[in-house]
Protein backbone atom coordinates (compact mmCIF):
# COMPACT_ATOMS: atom_id res chain seq x y z
CA UNK A 1 0.00 0.00 0.00
CA UNK A 2 2.94 2.39 -0.85
CA UNK A 3 2.06 5.92 -0.96
CA UNK A 4 3.95 8.72 -3.03
CA UNK A 5 5.64 12.00 -1.86
CA UNK A 6 5.90 14.89 -3.57
CA UNK A 7 7.66 18.22 -2.62
CA UNK A 8 6.25 21.42 -1.70
CA UNK A 9 7.93 24.17 -3.55
CA UNK A 10 6.31 26.76 -1.91
CA UNK A 11 7.37 26.64 0.99
CA UNK A 12 11.02 26.00 0.17
CA UNK A 13 13.98 28.46 1.53
CA UNK A 14 17.44 28.81 0.99
CA UNK A 15 18.32 25.92 3.51
CA UNK A 16 15.32 23.84 3.85
CA UNK A 17 13.10 21.74 1.50
CA UNK A 18 9.58 20.60 2.48
CA UNK A 19 8.38 17.03 1.42
CA UNK A 20 4.89 15.27 2.35
CA UNK A 21 4.19 12.12 2.19
CA UNK A 22 0.55 11.80 1.34
CA UNK A 23 -1.38 9.01 3.04
CA UNK A 24 -4.83 10.32 1.88
CA UNK A 25 -4.34 8.92 -1.25
CA UNK A 26 -5.23 5.14 0.11
CA UNK A 27 -8.71 3.69 -0.50
CA UNK A 28 -9.82 4.58 2.68
CA UNK A 29 -8.20 8.24 2.85
CA UNK A 30 -5.83 8.00 5.77
CA UNK A 31 -2.86 6.08 6.90
CA UNK A 32 -4.78 3.99 8.75
CA UNK A 33 -5.72 2.03 6.19
CA UNK A 34 -2.00 0.20 6.28
CA UNK A 35 -2.83 -0.23 10.09
CA UNK A 36 -6.05 -1.32 10.14
CA UNK A 37 -5.33 -4.59 7.31
CA UNK A 38 -1.66 -5.05 9.56
CA UNK A 39 -3.72 -5.35 12.44
CA UNK A 40 -5.95 -7.34 11.64
CA UNK A 41 -3.82 -9.48 9.38
CA UNK A 42 -1.23 -9.92 12.31
CA UNK A 43 -4.77 -10.90 14.71
CA UNK A 44 -5.32 -13.96 12.17
CA UNK A 45 -1.86 -15.18 11.68
CA UNK A 46 -1.15 -15.27 15.04
CA UNK A 47 -4.56 -16.63 16.55
CA UNK A 48 -5.69 -13.89 18.05
CA UNK A 49 -8.89 -13.18 15.47
CA UNK A 50 -10.67 -16.66 14.75
CA UNK A 51 -14.29 -17.13 12.73
CA UNK A 52 -17.00 -16.34 14.84
CA UNK A 53 -14.89 -13.29 16.67
CA UNK A 54 -16.19 -9.68 16.06
CA UNK A 55 -14.01 -6.66 15.55
CA UNK A 56 -14.47 -3.76 18.59
CA UNK A 57 -12.47 -0.59 18.10
CA UNK A 58 -12.51 2.92 19.92
CA UNK A 59 -11.56 5.19 17.21
CA UNK A 60 -11.89 9.16 16.32
CA UNK A 61 -12.63 8.04 12.72
CA UNK A 62 -9.62 7.09 10.62
CA UNK A 63 -8.46 3.73 12.27
CA UNK A 64 -12.14 2.73 12.48
CA UNK A 65 -12.58 3.18 8.55
CA UNK A 66 -9.27 0.85 8.17
CA UNK A 67 -10.47 -1.74 10.57
CA UNK A 68 -14.00 -1.48 8.42
CA UNK A 69 -12.20 -2.20 5.30
CA UNK A 70 -9.81 -4.59 6.72
CA UNK A 71 -13.38 -6.37 7.64
CA UNK A 72 -14.54 -6.74 5.14
CA UNK A 73 -11.16 -8.13 2.89
CA UNK A 74 -10.88 -10.73 6.12
CA UNK A 75 -14.35 -11.67 6.32
CA UNK A 76 -15.56 -10.43 10.16
CA UNK A 77 -17.98 -7.97 11.71
CA UNK A 78 -16.77 -4.81 13.24
CA UNK A 79 -17.89 -2.85 15.94
CA UNK A 80 -16.62 0.87 16.21
CA UNK A 81 -17.34 3.21 19.38
CA UNK A 82 -16.66 6.79 18.33
CA UNK A 83 -16.97 9.99 20.47
CA UNK A 84 -19.47 12.41 19.09
CA UNK A 85 -16.95 14.90 17.95
CA UNK A 86 -15.92 12.55 14.98
CA UNK A 87 -16.85 14.37 11.94
CA UNK A 88 -19.94 12.77 9.96
CA UNK A 89 -18.30 12.02 7.17
CA UNK A 90 -16.31 9.53 8.86
CA UNK A 91 -18.72 7.95 10.61
CA UNK A 92 -20.70 7.63 7.10
CA UNK A 93 -17.84 5.83 5.91
CA UNK A 94 -17.21 3.31 8.68
CA UNK A 95 -21.11 2.47 7.93
CA UNK A 96 -20.71 2.13 4.61
CA UNK A 97 -17.97 -0.40 4.97
CA UNK A 98 -20.04 -2.27 6.39
CA UNK A 99 -19.22 -1.18 10.45
CA UNK A 100 -21.52 -1.10 13.27
CA UNK A 101 -20.80 2.58 14.49
CA UNK A 102 -21.52 3.33 18.19
CA UNK A 103 -21.71 7.18 18.89
CA UNK A 104 -20.41 7.83 22.51
CA UNK A 105 -21.20 11.30 24.41
CA UNK A 106 -17.75 11.92 25.71
CA UNK A 107 -13.97 11.75 24.61
CA UNK A 108 -12.22 8.72 22.75
CA UNK A 109 -10.15 7.85 26.05
CA UNK A 110 -14.14 7.57 27.31
CA UNK A 111 -14.46 5.32 24.59
CA UNK A 112 -11.47 3.32 24.75
CA UNK A 113 -12.81 3.06 28.78
CA UNK A 114 -15.88 1.60 27.24
CA UNK A 115 -14.26 -0.85 24.58
CA UNK A 116 -11.96 -2.49 27.38
CA UNK A 117 -15.19 -3.58 29.20
CA UNK A 118 -16.95 -4.78 26.41
CA UNK A 119 -14.10 -7.13 25.13
CA UNK A 120 -14.31 -8.94 28.14
CA UNK A 121 -17.48 -10.32 26.05
CA UNK A 122 -16.08 -13.71 24.54
CA UNK A 123 -17.40 -12.96 20.81
CA UNK A 124 -15.42 -9.20 20.58
CA UNK A 125 -11.75 -8.99 19.95
CA UNK A 126 -10.06 -5.58 20.92
CA UNK A 127 -7.02 -4.60 18.18
CA UNK A 128 -6.51 -1.89 20.76
CA UNK A 129 -4.69 0.57 18.73
CA UNK A 130 -3.09 2.55 21.36
CA UNK A 131 -1.42 -0.36 23.46
CA UNK A 132 -0.44 -3.01 20.26
CA UNK A 133 3.02 -3.33 19.63
CA UNK A 134 1.99 -3.92 16.21
CA UNK A 135 0.85 -0.57 15.41
CA UNK A 136 4.57 0.68 15.54
CA UNK A 137 5.76 -2.47 13.57
CA UNK A 138 3.56 -1.59 10.71
CA UNK A 139 5.12 1.70 10.53
CA UNK A 140 8.52 0.18 10.84
CA UNK A 141 8.00 -1.57 8.24
CA UNK A 142 6.42 0.32 5.61
CA UNK A 143 5.82 3.82 6.25
CA UNK A 144 9.61 4.58 7.43
CA UNK A 145 11.21 2.70 4.70
CA UNK A 146 9.21 4.01 2.00
CA UNK A 147 10.16 7.50 3.35
CA UNK A 148 13.75 6.68 2.93
CA UNK A 149 13.49 5.01 -0.25
CA UNK A 150 12.03 8.16 -1.86
CA UNK A 151 13.89 10.46 -0.07
CA UNK A 152 17.08 8.65 -1.37
CA UNK A 153 16.49 7.56 -4.67
CA UNK A 154 14.91 12.08 -4.92
CA UNK A 155 18.75 12.45 -4.17
CA UNK A 156 20.14 10.75 -6.31
CA UNK A 157 17.80 12.32 -9.10
CA UNK A 158 18.99 15.94 -7.81
CA UNK A 159 22.82 15.77 -6.86
CA UNK A 160 23.73 18.96 -7.68
CA UNK A 161 20.77 20.23 -4.64
CA UNK A 162 23.20 17.80 -2.35
CA UNK A 163 26.41 17.89 -3.80
CA UNK A 164 27.86 18.07 0.11
CA UNK A 165 27.00 15.60 1.84
CA UNK A 166 28.72 16.53 4.89
CA UNK A 167 26.38 19.27 5.31
CA UNK A 168 22.89 17.97 4.85
CA UNK A 169 20.40 17.09 7.64
CA UNK A 170 16.81 15.06 7.48
CA UNK A 171 14.06 15.83 9.52
CA UNK A 172 10.29 13.87 9.75
CA UNK A 173 8.20 15.96 11.81
CA UNK A 174 4.33 13.72 12.07
CA UNK A 175 1.50 14.71 14.50
CA UNK A 176 0.55 12.25 17.31
CA UNK A 177 -2.52 10.84 18.55
CA UNK A 178 -2.08 6.75 19.06
CA UNK A 179 2.02 7.78 18.27
CA UNK A 180 1.96 4.37 16.60
CA UNK A 181 3.11 6.71 13.27
CA UNK A 182 6.31 8.51 14.95
CA UNK A 183 6.85 5.35 16.76
CA UNK A 184 7.52 3.23 13.82
CA UNK A 185 9.16 6.05 12.14
CA UNK A 186 11.48 7.15 14.20
CA UNK A 187 12.44 3.44 15.40
CA UNK A 188 13.43 3.19 12.16
CA UNK A 189 14.61 6.59 10.76
CA UNK A 190 16.04 7.67 14.01
CA UNK A 191 19.58 4.73 13.83
CA UNK A 192 19.77 6.51 10.00
CA UNK A 193 20.76 9.85 11.76
CA UNK A 194 17.07 10.98 11.11
CA UNK A 195 15.61 13.88 13.85
CA UNK A 196 11.99 13.61 14.91
CA UNK A 197 9.87 15.65 15.88
CA UNK A 198 6.30 15.18 17.25
CA UNK A 199 3.35 17.80 17.15
CA UNK A 200 0.19 17.80 19.38
CA UNK A 201 -2.48 20.08 20.39
CA UNK A 202 -1.68 22.68 23.13
CA UNK A 203 -3.93 21.89 26.28
CA UNK A 204 -6.45 24.42 25.36
CA UNK A 205 -7.01 23.26 21.96
CA UNK A 206 -8.37 20.22 20.53
CA UNK A 207 -7.50 18.62 17.39
CA UNK A 208 -9.62 15.70 15.66
CA UNK A 209 -7.28 12.80 15.86
CA UNK A 210 -4.74 13.94 18.17
CA UNK A 211 -3.94 14.05 22.05
CA UNK A 212 -2.17 16.44 24.15
CA UNK A 213 -0.32 13.52 26.25
CA UNK A 214 0.14 15.43 29.70
CA UNK A 215 -3.33 15.67 29.88
CA UNK A 216 -5.13 12.43 28.16
CA UNK A 217 -4.66 8.90 28.36
CA UNK A 218 -1.18 7.87 26.94
CA UNK A 219 -0.71 5.32 24.86
CA UNK A 220 0.93 2.20 25.84
CA UNK A 221 2.88 1.95 22.86
CA UNK A 222 4.47 5.62 23.19
CA UNK A 223 7.75 6.26 24.22
CA UNK A 224 9.33 9.58 24.28
CA UNK A 225 12.52 9.13 24.44
CA UNK A 226 11.97 8.12 20.66
CA UNK A 227 11.22 11.68 19.97
CA UNK A 228 13.61 14.63 19.83
CA UNK A 229 11.53 17.41 20.38
CA UNK A 230 7.16 17.60 20.81
CA UNK A 231 5.90 21.09 19.38
CA UNK A 232 2.51 21.85 20.77
CA UNK A 233 0.26 23.79 18.68
CA UNK A 234 -3.22 25.10 18.24
CA UNK A 235 -6.32 24.64 16.67
CA UNK A 236 -6.71 28.04 14.93
CA UNK A 237 -3.08 28.21 13.33
CA UNK A 238 -3.61 24.34 12.57
CA UNK A 239 -7.05 25.89 10.47
CA UNK A 240 -4.84 28.72 8.95
CA UNK A 241 -1.84 26.18 7.95
CA UNK A 242 -4.62 23.47 6.17
CA UNK A 243 -6.08 26.41 4.19
CA UNK A 244 -2.69 28.02 3.31
CA UNK A 245 -1.41 24.31 2.14
CA UNK A 246 -4.76 23.93 -0.62
CA UNK A 247 -4.11 27.65 -1.79
CA UNK A 248 -0.19 27.28 -2.21
CA UNK A 249 0.15 23.66 -2.83
CA UNK A 250 -3.73 22.29 -4.39
CA UNK A 251 -3.53 19.79 -1.31
CA UNK A 252 -6.56 19.19 0.63
CA UNK A 253 -5.52 18.21 3.95
CA UNK A 254 -6.89 16.90 7.33
CA UNK A 255 -6.35 18.62 10.93
CA UNK A 256 -3.51 16.39 11.59
CA UNK A 257 -1.63 17.37 8.22
CA UNK A 258 -2.09 20.76 9.46
CA UNK A 259 -0.95 20.55 13.06
CA UNK A 260 2.25 18.65 11.36
CA UNK A 261 2.63 21.50 8.93
CA UNK A 262 2.40 24.26 11.39
CA UNK A 263 5.64 22.21 13.21
CA UNK A 264 7.20 21.93 10.73
CA UNK A 265 7.50 25.35 9.48
CA UNK A 266 8.62 26.10 13.52
CA UNK A 267 11.22 23.58 13.51
CA UNK A 268 12.64 25.25 9.84
CA UNK A 269 12.65 28.62 11.61
CA UNK A 270 15.34 26.50 13.91
CA UNK A 271 17.97 25.39 11.44
CA UNK A 272 21.12 26.36 10.58
CA UNK A 273 21.81 28.23 7.39
CA UNK A 274 25.06 26.51 6.28
CA UNK A 275 23.11 23.05 6.17
CA UNK A 276 20.73 21.78 3.80
CA UNK A 277 17.44 20.58 5.67
CA UNK A 278 15.06 18.20 4.02
CA UNK A 279 11.76 18.25 6.36
CA UNK A 280 9.53 15.44 5.55
CA UNK A 281 6.16 15.99 6.87
CA UNK A 282 3.34 13.46 7.09
CA UNK A 283 0.15 13.96 5.89
CA UNK A 284 -1.89 11.78 7.29
CA UNK A 285 -5.52 11.79 5.91
CA UNK A 286 -7.26 13.77 3.52
CA UNK A 287 -9.19 17.07 4.03
CA UNK A 288 -12.69 16.30 2.04
CA UNK A 289 -14.14 14.34 5.28
CA UNK A 290 -13.96 17.68 7.34
CA UNK A 291 -15.34 20.43 5.30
Amino acid sequence: METPMVELKTYATDNVRFFAKLEGVSIGGSIKDRVGDWLVHQAVKHGYLTKGDTIIEATSGNTGIGLAIAAVKYGFPCKLLVPKSTAKMKIKMMRAFGATVEIIDGTIDDCIGLVEGMAAKSNYVWLNQYDNEESVECHYRTTAREIEDWMWNYIKRNQSIFNNSSKKQFILVAAMGTTGTIMGCSKYLSPQGWTIYGAMPDPKSKIEGLKNLHIQRRPKIFDRREIDQVICVNSAETKRAIKDLALREGILAGPSSGAALCAALFVANLQPKDKKTNIVVIFADRGERYL
